[in-house]
């Protein structure tokens, strides 16, 4: 959650009372959004989980609600659904009331969903006040007759282009702010847990969770490249973290091409790749007791270039079935940039109940500039 000081929160201008519904699971995450939006004049009516974010909406007058967000991983019924009822529903308003997804998802594949769905949009986790009063003061202008300006927030589309750089779906700034946006909370509440346990490694985590912070908050500050030692060592922060959540998921690092370090890659690539194996791939498999979830990051020098393989043995996919762009919208942008940064390739391998490989080619040896960070 962004903490969002008193003097920005002027910035945004006031509104006059009008309402919205909020849906969320987390108790936590609705205290802040609405003290915040109603610091600023609107009306906030909240649900505590899908089902009731459904009935607080038919208990409404048609049009009382300007715009309604939720949540998508809900512990009863997903964001997806609610919205599917909302305009299933035998109302005028139905079909014409805003309703926007609250996600740290940035895949192609939950954009479309989130589409398919009859949702209008999302903003994403964690959240930029900025952007989310600059939505709602839009739609509401909208609703007032008022001339459309551009959407500050993300439309969704089902392009097969998504993902690419000349979209503008996801643009460099906004891929480095979600990644991790739910992790840093998941993240803080593992550390919870072990302080409470008395843990000897509570401080470690606490470190770890230090360092992965301050390398997020430079790449947001601006800083989108970085070279293959520092991205190793904030990978392996990250790494540790998640593997104090899941005791079952191990990694390995394996570094056969020491020149390689101070070579340029895009900042927070390989954690984004690393989060991507864990979540969509170790994740989504069942093991057997004495099998371990793996991610093995591998470094290695062949003839004439250097190629970072991101291994896992997860849930894995069938490589021919699969369309790279929508599917793996994140993915492909990560391609794009790292093949302008690092004049190099990005390829997939994957097996299904196997895993998958995701395998960068650097062909160009350039070292970072000093001039590349803020850049």
């Amino acid at each position: 959650m962004e903490f969002v000081l008193k003097e920005e929160m002027e910035e945004y201008g006031s509104f006059n009372h009008e309402k919205i519904l909020l849906v969320d699971d987390n108790d936590t995450n609705i205290f802040v959004v609405k003290t915040i939006l109603e610091d600023r004049g609107l009306i906030v009516d909240t649900a505590l989980c899908g089902r009731e974010g459904i009935e607080r909406y038919r208990a409404s007058k048609e049009f009382e609600y300007k715009i309604i967000f939720l949540d998508i991983n809900m512990y009863d019924i997903d964001g997806y659904e609610v919205s599917k009822e909302i305009r299933m529903s035998d109302r005028e308003d139905a079909a014409k009331i805003p309703v926007y997804a609250l996600s740290a998802n940035i895949f192609a594949k939950d954009r479309i969903k989130a589409k398919e769905s009859g949702m209008n949009g999302y903003v994403t986790k964690p959240i930029i006040y900025k952007t989310l009063f600059g939505l709602i003061r839009e739609i509401i202008e909208k609703d007032k007759g008022s001339t459309k300006k551009e959407s500050p927030v993300q439309k969704l589309t089902t392009d097969k282009t998504i993902g690419r750089r000349e979209e503008k779906t996801i643009s460099e700034s906004n891929l480095l702010e979600n990644i991790g946006g739910h992790f840093i909370f998941n993240a803080l509440n593992t550390i919870k847990g072990s302080v409470i346990m008395k843990s000897e490694n509570s401080c470690s985590l606490i470190n770890d969770l230090s360092v992965y912070m301050q390398y997020r908050f430079k790449t947001l500050a601006g800083e989108v490249t970085s070279n293959v030692s520092k991205e190793l060592f904030y990978l392996e922060a990250y790494l540790r973290l998640e593997k104090a959540r899941f005791s079952y998921i191990n990694y390995e690092i394996n570094i056969f091409d020491e020149e390689a370090k101070e070579l340029s890659l895009p900042a927070m690539s390989l954690i984004f790749l690393a989060e991507n194996a864990i979540h969509h791939g170790l994740l989504e498999k069942e093991y057997d007791m004495c099998e371990k979830a793996l991610v093995n990051v591998c470094i290695v020098r062949k003839k004439n270039e250097t190629v970072i393989c991101i291994e896992d043995n997860g849930l894995g996919f069938d490589n021919e079935a699969v369309e790279f762009s929508t599917e793996f919208g994140g993915i492909s942008y990560i391609a794009d940039i790292f093949k302008e940064i690092c004049n190099g390739e990005l390829e997939i391998d994957s097996e299904r109940d196997k895993g998958t490989k995701v395998i960068l080619h650097l062909t160009s040896w350039r070292k970072i500039d000093e001039n590349d960070c803020g850049r």
